[in-house]
Formats: C-alpha cells, sequence, structure tokens
C-alpha cells in the first residue's frame, strides 16, 4: 500500500483518478492511500459476505451493497468490501454521502494494518455502528461495534468454528467458515 501526505487530498481528488487501472484510491483526513488490486480469495470471501446479508435483506429489509463509495467528509473517502444500509433506510441515489451501518473489509495482504487501524478508527469516529474486519490469513472476522460517542472498544474475535451474528441483523447467524474457508477447488 503506498501513501501520500505530500498534499491535502478531498473528495474532488478521489472522484478525479483512473476508474479501472487496477487500484483502490481512499482517503483519509486528506492522506491517499492506494493500494493494489485484490487476489481472488479476497473477491470470493466478499462475493460470499455479500451473499449472506443479501439473502438476510430479502426477508427483514434494508440494503447489502458490494462495495461502493462512502464519503464520511470533504477529506474523507473510503471503499469498504460490503455496505449495509439497515431496514427502514432508503436507498440513496448517491450511495457517497450515506453513512452505513454496517461495512466489511476483507482482508489484503497489502492492507491488513490500514483496515484494522486508520481504517476502521475513521469509521469509529464517524459513527458507523458496526465493522467487521475478515481475515482470510487467521480464518476468523474481528467484528468491532461503538462503544461510546465516536470509538470502537475492543474487536470480539470470531473463529473458524464460530458463527457471526450481529445486533443490528436479528437472526443472522453465519458460520465464520463460510465466510474464510474456501470450498475444495475453490479460487486461491
Amino acid at each position: 500500500m503506498d501513501v501520500s501526505a505530500e498534499r491535502q487530498y478531498t473528495l474532488a481528488d478521489a472522484y478525479a483518478f483512473p476508474e479501472k487501472d487496477g487500484h483502490r484510491y481512499e482517503i483519509i483526513d486528506g492522506v491517499l492511500f492506494v493500494s493494489a488490486a485484490p487476489r481472488a480469495f479476497h473477491e470470493w470471501s466478499v462475493g460470499q459476505v455479500f451473499a449472506h446479508l443479501n439473502d438476510w435483506t430479502r426477508v427483514h429489509g434494508g440494503w447489502a451493497l458490494p462495495g461502493g463509495n462512502v464519503d464520511l467528509a470533504d477529506d474523507t473517502h473510503l471503499e469498504p468490501d460490503v455496505i449495509f444500509l439497515a431496514p427502514g433506510r432508503p436507498l440513496p441515489d448517491e450511495l457517497a454521502h450515506t453513512d452505513p451501518d454496517l461495512v466489511v473489509e476483507v482482508s489484503s495482504p497489502s492492507t491488513r494494518s490500514y483496515d484494522t487501524g486508520i481504517k476502521r478508527a475513521r469509521y469509529a469516529r464517524s459513527g458507523v455502528p458496526e465493522s467487521w474486519f475478515v481475515d482470510l490469513d487467521q480464518q476468523r472476522i474481528e467484528v468491532s461495534r461503538l462503544e461510546g460517542d465516536r470509538w470502537y472498544g475492543d474487536p470480539v474475535i470470531l473463529e473458524v468454528d464460530d458463527r457471526l451474528t450481529s445486533p443490528s441483523l436479528p437472526g443472522f447467524a453465519v458460520p465464520v467458515r463460510d465466510l474464510v474457508v474456501l470450498p475444495t477447488g475453490g479460487p486461491t
């Protein structure tokens, strides 16, 4: 992951970056973070998380979205892997200016410390109620929920044999294994 603090970046810069060059461009408090395209295992896991959340929304309402732009301030543009909006919230024309109820980040070797550090802290500071970090290397999920006004406490660690649940998603219970372990013959 490349980090550029040469100058203060804004949302205008975020939307001027190339869209299809294989990189993800995110800005946190004016600092630019550039990461490489994810590997196939990452994309498979993103698809699994999205599919389970989307199945839940078909019964209970709400919206599960595979990625998208989340602009938390004039100097903060993030692109989580999966976004969830709670039941009763309309699907906005511009997702970028909507605060999600849940964000999901799936690990990549180059973004691990970024996703669990400054990025997770920025979600908390913006009041995103819940954040999941799907750790493919450790085969576990770290669940962070707001404690207090704008900070996450220590994440709850769910191991491969646990079930992922959320107070925001009544009845949602997915085996962690289904999100972090490739079926035999799957992508690498």
